[in-house]
């Protein structure tokens, strides 16, 4: 069935560095669903509105997110479609603490994680689960993977189906979520960050932590296996140079993840515009591997943070305006069925 992305955006509250620079807010969340320029915007009086699914003001908390923008789609995984959920934004907008949030804010991947293996305990007389992991960087268009980072430079591929996927990525099989939250920790750790001048730990790289959710009913003498894949996507802020003053290594960074979000920002532009055709997805290795969650067979969820402070108005423009376009965007979803040894729940049965 077709379905649109589901687009949301999430407002920051002013953080301390905004403050002490006596910054007014120059955007307002309108009845959860909107967002307007204020009296201190210089775009104010031009028209401005915006519309999403949904709109989370500065006092949202990151499970107000997860449970509107996150936890269908994760529960489609479990039933076997695919889901993607990602967060779009400038740098130190707050995607990483909206993906994994804090200690005391736990944010959509450790919420996520914790449902997951929920759901599990309950269905295990009726079903049968296996879960398997993955943690890729993609830093300078180079693919590397996080829980064994001597293994750099992967290689993408196409699997019979027409999926792309990451050759010779570590995925091991995990039991609960403690596991999976070890192999986050462990992954994180290995993260490319680096300091700029709007950002004390930029994340320098874009992250993709997929989980793979295979699930047999018992009773089923055919032994087919549904297979759901669901990509949690953390990426690299855009930014200015002229307000994160990088030079050197950090330069070259914001170059190459300007330009992969650049491409991202042009095939979703493509499929607004309904150009299934010439769709440019192999200009960057971030949009081949989102393929799917863009125009193809999975449930996909983009949310987009936003800074309210007048001196990012016009990369908070422009990110609203990309949220706009991603609206549009249709997706086509269907129950991944393997009948074959693809299946790991499948082999495992034979040995």
């Amino acid at each position: 069935m077709a379905e649109n992305i589901c687009v949301s955006v999430r407002v920051r509250p002013l953080n301390k560095r905004e403050e002490e620079c006596s910054q007014r807010e120059a955007w307002r969340v309108v009845d959860g669903k909107s967002v307007v320029p204020t009296e201190h915007n210089p775009r104010n009086g031009q028209g401005y509105s915006f519309a999403f699914d949904n709109v989370f003001d500065n006092v949202s908390t990151s499970e107000d997110v997860y449970d509107k923008c996150a936890r269908g789609i994760i529960l489609s995984a479990l039933e076997g479609q695919n889901g993607t959920i990602f967060v779009y934004g400038q740098t130190s907008s707050g995607k990483t603490h909206t993906m994994q949030g804090s200690e005391s804010q736990p944010g959509i991947v450790p919420h996520g994680i914790s449902f997951i293996f929920n759901e599990i305990k309950h269905v295990t007389n009726s079903q049968e689960f296996l879960v398997r992991c993955s943690y890729i960087e993609i830093y300078n268009e180079n693919i590397t993977d996080l829980l064994n980072p001597k293994n750099s430079n992967l290689k993408l591929h196409t699997n019979p189906k027409g999926g792309v996927y990451v050759g010779n990525v570590t995925e091991p099989v995990i039991a609960n979520a403690q596991q999976a939250m070890e192999l986050i920790s462990k992954g994180a750790a290995n993260r490319q960050v680096g300091e700029t001048k709007m950002n004390e730990a930029s994340s320098r790289s874009h992250s993709i932590f997929r989980m793979v959710i295979e699930c047999r009913n018992k009773s089923d003498s055919s032994g087919a296996v549904m297979v759901g894949e669901l990509n949690m996507v953390d990426l690299a802020g855009s930014e200015r140079q002229s307000q994160t003053q990088a030079t050197g290594a950090r330069l070259k960074e914001g170059a190459n993840i300007n330009k992969s979000l650049l491409t991202l920002g042009n095939v979703i532009a493509k499929l607004s515009e309904g150009e299934q055709s010439h769709v440019p997805y192999r200009d960057s290795k971030l949009t081949r591997i989102l393929e799917r969650a863009l125009g193809g067979n999975s449930r996909t969820s983009i949310i987009c943070t936003i800074t309210p402070a007048a001196v990012h108005t016009e990369e908070t423009l422009s990110t609203l305006k990309f949220a706009t376009r991603a609206k549009t965007i249709k997706n086509t979803v269907t129950v991944n069925e393997v009948l074959d040894d693809q299946a790991l729940l499948r082999r495992y049965k034979k040995e």
